[in-house]
């Protein structure tokens, strides 16, 4: 316990600064930080795990949450007609977090109401409802697929050290989109959040991916020239090779 304690707040003094010391208070009810606020996505990344790490200093129950970037996704239903599968319906969700993970020490049904569960976008149903405007038949296969890719998720866990310290690990996909997160976590009794502490953390490309990557999206027409070029090149080098 003091190891633990010990190294929790050598982190803390260690950690690159968002604010200004003098405003790191021991006294509020939580503290808590990731032991690192970048996720580099390069040519071999195959995932990445961030630990989330903190105490409580009065006592209640967590939720740990981390989440985005939005984007806006549709879905589509098949049916098999004239021996054809057609698209015969489709559904737009607007602002999905491309990545939702989240975690908590108890149901969160028995934690909060559910007006505050959609206020605060708090569980996977309930977001994928809101990004819905509502119940409808497409959500839950729009869970299903996501949770599939691993974009949307279980942390690990809170594991407690003693009645204070805690900590939980966001695992994150190989297909992780590059952006803003935020990690939230929030101390929760009797029905009520008393304390709450929003983290923010990027993933960005590096290398030759990220290059590529911007190129075609902040300047489409000198990436769709240059592929023609390569496409072009790459088949005149391969005729002459074959007849020689």
């Amino acid at each position: 316990m003091r190891i633990f304690l010990a190294t929790f707040l050598l982190l803390l003094a260690t950690m690159p600064a968002r604010a200004e010391p003098s405003s790191v208070n021991f006294n509020l009810p939580l503290i808590a930080d990731l032991s690192t606020h970048q996720i580099e996505i390069h040519a071999n990344f195959s995932g990445a795990e961030l630990l989330l790490y903190g105490a409580r200093n009065e006592p209640g129950d967590l939720i740990v949450i981390a989440r985005g970037p939005l984007a806006d996704l549709r879905l589509r239903r098949k049916e098999k007609i004239a021996g054809m599968w057609m698209h015969v319906e489709s559904m737009r969700f607007s602002d999905v977090p491309l990545y939702y993970a989240i975690t908590s020490t108890a149901p969160l049904t028995s934690l909060l109401g559910d007006k505050q569960r959609r206020a605060l976008g708090i569980g996977a149903e309930t977001v994928i409802a809101t990004a819905a405007g509502g119940e409808s038949a497409f959500n839950a296969p729009l869970e299903h697929q996501l949770a599939q890719r691993g974009w949307f998720s279980a942390a690990t866990p809170v594991k407690f050290f003693g009645e204070t310290l805690f900590k939980s690990t966001l695992v994150f996909p190989d297909s992780l989109a590059r952006g803003d997160y935020t990690a939230e976590v929030y101390l929760v009794e009797n029905g009520a959040i008393i304390s709450s502490q929003t983290i923010p953390f990027r993933a960005f490309k590096t290398g030759i991916d990220a290059w590529i990557f911007d190129m075609a999206h902040e300047r489409p027409w000198i990436y769709g020239l240059a592929a023609t070029f390569l496409a072009v090149s790459f088949g005149w080098f391969a005729h002459r090779l074959m007849g020689r």
